[in-house]
């Protein structure tokens, strides 16, 4: 790969370094310095974090623990073309480190620069395996291909901000496509749904390209599926993307979470989608809706957004929180098995037989059987009023919903409408998307409350009662047991003394040789 020039002007950063050491031994300032920013950084606070690395320029010219550091909140922030210039002093400071190459490729992907981009993760595969890059593909395609098939093999840029490309691998007729990522939770994830998911529920197999076969080397996936060759489906047909997702959700909440489980996610606050998808995968739970109202403050705060989308989170929270609606979500009710990243681009139409399938798959977990759908439509930034006719009045898709569950499919929609349009909610996108949303929960919460509050949370009330009557049996059950137990410690006490003692009498010793005769005449 070619070596890039910095944004700046391209100085190179190969100047002689006075102090030699600074490199291996940082002192303890910095040190310092970078424990603490890597704290701040952890915890969120990447403006904070910058504050203790701002004064170590000099030293983050020859130090990769800070320049890494510096990366991570260029990242965290969106400020990619910073990121890049970190990420090329990396590579420049340790050309052999094929992580380096992986983040410099990353940052020029955001930056839309694809050959850069490419040449990057090409560079850092072959680091990382220590092998040409013809002699990796060959290892690869030789993994699955039958001897009977003369497999070619090219590197294809996929544009994912996640991995590192592609293989794509043709024989006669016969076509794969191997996608290359870090191994990492996303990328596990993504192994297992094809390996397993689609195995045990078989009516996924019609709507996700088959699996072929996945190889994990040098901590790098492997994962190969058969190439579906078609364009991305833009949002011309939502009825269609709508029944895909109801055949996702059709795979229920208990048979994914006893087989599969869902990630464990961070919580804190970020300006994506995935943000409020991960808190919707517990979004049952009154901790969990009292967090994210916290970060969503923090979130428009430091993003700066306009006053009136601060009004829509506190009428949407009061909305939510007084009535206590969370507690009438039932995981085994409301939940199952949803795609988390369900957006056109991840819908491929066949150009051989008109089928839509869905890919990339590395998000999937368990949430409302509805959250699919609100992703979709707020991508694709239907208004609130196509919304309704596509979705939420059809009788055959959102008109069955019942009220707790439109509350919260209006719930995720209206932040995820935030969150699509980020910094820039105008007007036009307030009075048409989010406003006319809120003001459909907000019926919707007065109709749920009026019809249904008041007897619902007297049943909850009474299962309460109930399971704390029983909860109490349990633990009166628990004392009485613990009382026995502690019967039987003193009872054993008791017989180890006494047989102590007895072993201890001048009769015991006296009767030892009669005893060992006996043993004799026995055996």
């Amino acid at each position: 790969m070619e070596k890039k020039q910095t944004d700046s002007g391209s100085e190179q950063l190969g100047k002689e370094i006075v102090d030699s050491e600074l490199t291996e031994y940082p002192t303890e300032q910095e040190e310092t310095a970078f424990s603490q920013a890597k704290r701040l950084l952890e915890a969120g606070e990447t403006e904070a974090a910058k504050t203790f690395l701002d004064g170590e320029t000099a030293a983050a010219e020859v130090n990769e623990e800070i320049l890494q550091q510096l990366y991570s909140i260029y990242k965290k922030r969106h400020e990619w073309r910073e990121a890049k210039k970190s990420a090329e002093k990396l590579v420049e400071l340790n050309p052999q480190k094929a992580n380096y190459y992986f983040l410099l490729g990353r940052a020029y992907a955001f930056l839309k620069e694809d050959i850069s981009a490419k040449e990057a993760y090409i560079a850092g595969l072959q680091k990382r395996h220590e092998m040409s890059f013809a002699k990796l593909m060959n290892e690869v395609t030789k993994s699955f291909a039958s001897s009977a098939d003369e497999f070619s093999s090219d590197y294809m840029y996929i544009k994912g901000k996640n991995n590192f490309g592609a293989l794509f691998h043709t024989a006669g007729e016969k076509q794969y496509l191997t996608k290359i990522a870090k191994y990492n939770q996303n990328a596990k994830r993504e192994e297992i749904f094809y390996k397993d998911v689609c195995t045990q529920f078989p009516q996924l197999q019609h709507i996700v390209p088959a699996f072929i076969h996945s190889k994990v080397m040098n901590r790098v996936l492997y994962l190969t599926n058969e190439w579906v060759e078609g364009e991305e489906e833009e949002a011309q047909n939502p009825s269609e993307i709508i029944k895909l997702s109801q055949t996702i959700s059709s795979v229920s909440y208990s048979s994914v979470m006893h087989a599969f489980g869902k990630p464990s996610y961070t919580s804190q606050y970020r300006n994506r989608p995935a943000f409020i998808i991960q808190f919707f995968t517990e979004i049952h739970l009154k901790e969990k809706n009292e967090k994210l109202f916290a970060e969503l403050y923090k979130l428009i705060e430091a993003k700066h957004y306009p006053k009136d989308v601060k009004e829509v989170i506190q009428r949407l929270e009061e909305q939510i929180m007084p009535h206590s609606l969370y507690a009438f979500i039932d995981p085994e009710h409301h939940y199952s098995l949803v795609h988390g990243d369900f957006h056109p681009g991840n819908f491929i139409r066949s150009s051989k037989n008109e089928k839509l399938y869905v890919v990339d798959w590395a998000s999937f977990t368990t949430g409302p059987h509805f959250l699919d759908i609100a992703r979709y439509v707020s991508k694709a930034l239907f208004t609130f009023c196509e919304v309704r006719e596509i979705y939420f009045d059809d009788e055959q898709t959102g008109g069955k919903l019942s009220i707790i569950e439109k509350i919260f499919f209006l719930y995720a929609l209206v932040l995820l409408y935030i969150l699509r349009l980020k910094e820039k909610v105008g007007e036009r996108y307030l009075d048409k998307c989010i406003v006319p949303a809120l003001e459909e929960l907000e019926r919707q919460v007065q109709q749920f409350t009026a019809e249904n509050h008041e007897q619902s949370l007297l049943d909850f009330r009474e299962q309460k009662n109930q399971r704390g009557q029983e909860i109490k049996k349990l633990e009166d059950r628990l004392t009485q047991l613990q009382g026995q137990h502690e019967q039987l410690n003193q009872h054993v006490k008791k017989l180890e003394k006494q047989n102590k003692q007895m072993k201890e009498s001048t009769s015991w010793k006296m009767t030892a040789p009669f005893r060992k005769l006996r043993e004799k005449w026995r055996k």
